[in-house]
């Protein structure tokens, strides 16, 4: 019995410290008890009326078939007891039901808040992380070149350099995480154009033409359908644009890209091809993932590792949607799921 008694107790203290510590545990137990109170209201309330209600049909039906008064009492006592603690048992049960409904359903009431909140810290502590590093390389060399009084020409310059690459790539970054603000916020019905499909991607194509000529890559466009989409044209200009850098970054030399429209019932699909590296198995499920960098670019300073989430996130802001296939050494397709307008 004490082993009990001490293992109930450790519970007790463990779950009081978590509570303590974990703000959403504090709001699952708070949504529990509002719960639990609401219930308790309704489960009384409900319990007083039928014991009032029995009460009385019990008195009735004694009065019309007992003449002796003393018996009357006796009856009517016993038989309030009986009600009174069958009323009690059946609410006791009831609670204690309620308790468990009431952690579990506050649980899951809560489970996409703390989701946003995990999202929330994990982005902000990548965030911090990704711009932390350029700037302590930008410190550390600056720090250096300023302590070398023998420094030269020549070493000035390459430090300038690399501190203008390590700012270029924080500028890069931080205009990614307004990107990322801004397409979170809904867009207004005002904002959104109705265009023919192949408008935006065309305007794309020929602005990142030059890219894909220093490669020497080609880039095709074969529209097998026609239509209108309804766009927001800048942030969809943006999704088209990463998908189609990421396309040009890994392919190499004298590659190809394909770009094909296709339609079906309700919607248009998009399919970017290419050549390139190719994603693993083992990255192909996180490639959405913000700050989410595939083993052949980890070390490429090119990238952020948000060009991806942040076109899925508009497409999916255009109620639409996005999928990669690929193969390594063959090529990626991405394809790009839009509605019709």
């Amino acid at each position: 019995m004490k082993t009990y008694l001490k293992q109930f107790m450790a519970s007790v203290i463990d779950l009081s410290r978590r509570v303590k510590n974990n703000m959403f545990e504090k709001a699952r137990i708070r949504l529990t008890l509002y719960y639990m109170g609401i219930m308790v209201f309704v489960l009384f309330t409900f319990s007083a009326v039928l014991i009032v209600t029995v009460e009385s049909n019990i008195e009735e039906s004694f009065t019309l078939r007992i003449e002796q008064g003393e018996v009357l009492a006796d009856a009517l006592l016993a038989a309030n007891n009986s009600i009174e603690t069958l009323v009690f048992t059946l609410d006791s049960l009831l609670l204690i039901l309620i308790g468990i409904a009431s952690y579990f359903l506050a649980g899951k009431t809560l489970q996409p808040i703390k989701k946003a909140l995990d999202a929330q810290k994990r982005f902000s502590a990548d965030a911090s992380h990704d711009l932390r590093t350029p700037l302590s390389i930008i410190t550390t060399e600056t720090e250096v070149a300023l302590n070398d009084d023998n420094i030269s020409i020549e070493e000035c310059r390459n430090v300038f350099k690399s501190n203008l690459e390590e700012a270029s790539s924080m500028s890069a970054l931080i205009s990614d995480l307004l990107i990322i603000a801004r397409t979170e916020q809904p867009v207004s019905e005002c904002d959104m154009v109705k265009v023919l499909i192949e408008t935006p991607i065309l305007k794309i194509v020929d602005k990142m033409k030059g890219q894909a000529v220093l490669k020497n890559i080609s880039i095709d466009l074969i529209d097998k359908a026609k239509g209108e989409i309804k766009i927001h044209p800048y942030n969809f200009e943006r999704a088209v644009q990463n998908i189609l850098q990421n396309a040009i970054n890994y392919t190499n030399n004298n590659g190809a890209i394909h770009i094909e429209i296709l339609g079906q019932r309700s919607l248009f699909v998009i399919k970017i091809s290419d050549t390139g590296v190719g994603i693993s198995d083992i990255d192909l499920p996180h490639v959405f993932d913000r700050f989410y960098k595939a083993s052949h670019s980890r070390n490429d300073k090119s990238g952020s590792g948000l060009g991806l989430p942040i076109a899925r996130q508009i497409i999916e802001q255009h109620d639409g949607s996005i999928s990669i296939e690929s193969k390594i050494g063959i090529g990626t397709s991405v394809f790009i799921k839009i509605p019709k307008a």
